[in-house]
């Protein structure tokens, strides 16, 4: 990983340094600085960088060099996000609406284990957008039956066909083609290292970039028989290097692990690794980007496609080939760990026999991640020690999972992890109350706390200005009012459990950006406020399990006709007094909205005549719901629907 990842690196603290403002660098250095200078020397640098990446791997001296620059450019990133911090500490305290109530003024500067698969397994890998294709590979895939441990050649030279061009391509590129039989020779009839090379080569038609992979230094190293790791590195190597690094961060997880595409997203935005941003798209956005990349290049495994999320999972030999790159920049910590280089940035705790974190530990100071995997819940001796292992010496911290911790307390100095982004205490089932530091965390970007049943939320919530996603559970009946200028940033809102919650808060048309409203199992929440016709970039609302909510708002006023709302999925389950929908809130949609589901609502009897207004409308899903006897008329208005599915009962 800090090896081949010294590049982008140095790209993003270019960046960094190119964003920050004139008086922040004289405010750092206390001279003037010539940004533009500085940008012509760092675009030299990394110049100088690619180049040596291309010769390090024989060259020792040079790669041991390029470790060591590798820190000073981390070193410098955290130089830079020290001031990103104390800016944000600035935009708090003269903020209108927060910095009065602060008196922080301080200056703070079942697994696949063979590396020949089944053929009859290879419709669990297999993944093109293109459905008919997917079919026609996995028909004769079928067909061919009985190969236990490896396709014959020239099967294997169909499959690489069919990913490595389009629909008969190969006819029309007949040197590629001659090319391509020979690198599939190499592939000693192996699926997965057939297809990942395949799908490397997809849409290249640059005679000299596939003769690159043919005549390969990496063909040479030595290897066993079933050894695939060198073909697997080729593919890996030919990535761009922001996939690079994203790839190498999934060595922090064991295998076998079922991957959450949010969480993920998350984790890498924290870490800064989405770069490459297209106009008008958010960093999630990005982070979904680059694990559709991943998936088309077959180094992940999509399992199950939920409505707000997907999971996936990742071939045992490409795990493998996580671990060999990401080199010392990962470390996953058992009872059997004993020595850890300094220089590790991500670690992961994964041993239910762990009960105590290892001594080795306390010698890190530059982490920048820590994961709990799978440790002991039932001894507080080492989640405790962990946490104040990340407060007293990983200050540069940025992504923190301590899931399902039996502490009932987290402790005040938290608050001094001030570039923590991405915080996650699911399952803190003993945490009623936050530490008054809380609202120090600044920086931090997500936010989970599902199942922390606080009994109400900490003061200050609104200095978490950088929020991006917040779920949460409250006891409280009411939340504090939302007020103007905060949590502008904020992606996504889910309430989850909320038992006492009656309404939502005030001020809910100051979440500016907010695209995802959640609400799960609030059963005395009654309501939807009319604030959310501001919400003009709300996408996506989902409500289950809320007893008694119904859904239909106040009638139109005068300025409601001139809404343009962007509403793109509405979506409930399980609500039993609920018996029409938020016409307000669709209606001022209907150029966008592309789904409506609604399930198990008893009381749900008819759809509304204006449904027709809905133009958009691809996706019309009604179960379970027996009061229903008829549909409006006008359906037929609904050009753009592509499924209609009506069921009275599962």
């Amino acid at each position: 990983m800090g090896e081949t990842f010294l590049f982008n690196i140095a790209e993003r603290v270019l960046d960094k340094i190119v964003d920050l403002s004139v008086e922040e660098v004289r405010l750092a250095f206390n001279v003037k600085t010539d940004l533009g200078k500085l940008k012509e020397s760092m675009s030299s640098i990394k110049a100088v960088l690619l180049d040596a990446e291309r010769q390090q791997h024989q060259n020792g001296k040079l790669r041991l060099c390029m470790w060591k620059l590798r820190d000073i450019f981390y070193d410098a990133e955290d130089v830079i996000d020290d001031f990103r911090c104390e800016a944000l500490r600035k935009q708090i305290v003269h903020h209108p609406s927060i910095g009065f109530k602060h008196s922080d003024n301080r200056h703070v500067f079942h697994r696949e284990t063979h590396s020949s698969v089944n053929s009859s397994d290879v419709i669990d890998d297999v993944w093109n957008e293109n459905r008919a294709r997917w079919i026609e590979l996995r028909d004769l895939l079928r067909s061919m039956g009985g190969l236990s441990q490896s396709l014959p050649y020239e099967d294997c030279l169909i499959l690489f066909t069919r990913w490595a061009f389009h629909d008969g391509g190969e006819r029309q590129h007949p040197n590629l083609m001659r090319i391509g039989e020979e690198i599939v020779k190499k592939c000693k009839r192996v699926p997965l290292a057939v297809r990942t090379l395949g799908s490397l080569l997809f849409l290249k038609t640059d005679e000299s970039y596939w003769i690159s992979i043919r005549d390969s230094e990496i063909w040479r190293l030595e290897q066993s028989e079933n050894d695939i790791l060198p073909v697997l590195k080729l593919s890996y190597n030919h990535l761009p290097s922001y996939l690079q690094q994203c790839l190498a961060f999934f060595s922090l997880y064991r295998k076998d692990t079922v991957y959450y595409s949010d969480q993920v997203v998350h984790s890498w935005m924290a870490n800064g690794l989405l770069e490459h941003r297209k106009q008008n798209q958010e960093r999630e956005d990005v982070g979904y980007r680059y694990l559709n990349e991943l998936q088309s290049r077959c180094f992940i495994q999509k399992e199950e496609d939920y409505d707000l999320y997907f999971t996936f999972k990742m071939h045992d030999l490409i795990h493998d080939l996580v671990l060999e790159v990401s080199q010392n920049e990962c470390k996953t910590v058992n009872c059997q760990t004993e020595t850890v280089d300094t220089n590790v940035r991500h670690l992961s705790f994964c041993d239910e026999k762990l009960e105590k974190v290892p001594q080795v530990l306390k010698k890190l100071k530059n982490v920048r991640t820590v994961v709990v995997q799978e440790v002991s819940r039932d001894s507080k001796t080492f989640h405790e020690s962990l946490i104040n292992l990340c407060v007293s010496n990983f200050k540069y911290i940025r992504a923190l999972s301590l899931c399902n911790s039996p502490l009932e307390a987290l402790p005040n100095s938290i608050g001094n992890l001030k570039h923590l982004r991405d915080f996650d205490l699911e399952r803190f089932y003993n945490i009623k109350k936050l530490p008054s530091s809380f609202y120090k965390l600044r920086s931090l970007q997500t936010l989970r706390m599902y199942n922390v049943p606080l009994v109400q939320l900490p003061e200050n919530m609104e200095s978490l200005i950088d929020l991006r996603y917040l779920e949460i559970t409250v006891k409280s009946k009411h939340f504090k009012a939302i007020q103007p200028g905060c949590w502008t940033s904020l992606q996504c809102l889910e309430l989850l459990s909320c038992e006492n919650l009656e309404c939502l808060p005030e001020g809910m048309q100051y979440l500016t950006s907010l695209r995802r409203l959640v609400l799960y199992a609030c059963p005395n929440l009654v309501s939807l406020p009319r604030s959310l016709k501001f919400l003009t970039k709300l996408e996506d609302l989902r409500i289950s399990c809320c007893d008694k909510i119904n859904l239909q708002m106040e009638a139109e006023e005068e300025g409601d006709k001139d809404l343009q709302l962007n509403l793109k999925t509405f979506a409930v389950w399980q609500l039993d007094v609920f018996t029409d929908l938020p016409r307000l809130l669709l209606e001022r949609s209907s150029c966008t909205l592309k789904e409506i589901r609604i399930e198990n609502c008893y009381s749900f009897a008819a759809l509304p005549a204006w449904i027709k207004d809905l133009t958009s409308l691809h996706k019309l899903v009604v179960i379970n719901c027996p009061q229903l006897s008829t549909l409006p008329e006008g359906m037929d208005c609904l050009a753009e629907l592509r499924e209609l599915n009506v069921r009275l009962s599962h």
